[in-house]
């Protein structure tokens, strides 16, 4: 008898505690705060993996669409790095800034970083600029 008191008692903890991680709901983060060593916010990461609802759910918390990590470059930036038409244009969209560089040794604009002719074609027209002397379009 005591057995199945005991059975019962743990499965409720189990329960609980399962209920308890699901409605659990983390704090937003910081819009600046860095996640990877590379100095990347959540934004960043999203960005840079395709995750288009990562990236709204970001947006909708605050996060700044514009940040920076350690080499100046943005969610945009990385986007049109990755080829992620979807997210780079809802980032356009939303206002991210087309004239940031990065901060390396050879500055490079969102444009630079265009994986593809879509995609360079996208932010050309958006108003994106080359910072590479070899581009036609400067």
């Amino acid at each position: 008898m005591w057995l199945n008191s005991a059975i019962r008692c743990f499965a409720l903890l189990v329960v609980w505690a399962l209920v308890s991680s699901c409605t659990h709901v983390p704090h937003a983060p910081d819009q600046h705060e860095a996640v990877n060593a590379a100095g990347d916010t959540r934004l960043h990461e999203a960005a840079y993996l395709g995750e288009y609802d990562s990236v709204v759910h970001c947006l909708a918390a605050g996060a700044d669409l514009n940040a920076q990590n350690y080499i100046g470059e943005t969610p945009l930036h990385l986007a049109a790095e990755r080829g992620h038409l979807s997210i780079v244009g809802l980032l356009i969209r939303r206002g991210a800034r087309l004239d940031i560089v990065t901060n390396e040794e050879n500055p490079a604009s969102v444009l630079d970083y265009s994986l593809t002719l879509e995609i360079y074609m996208y932010i050309r027209n958006a108003g994106g600029r080359s910072t590479r002397k070899n581009r036609s379009d400067m």
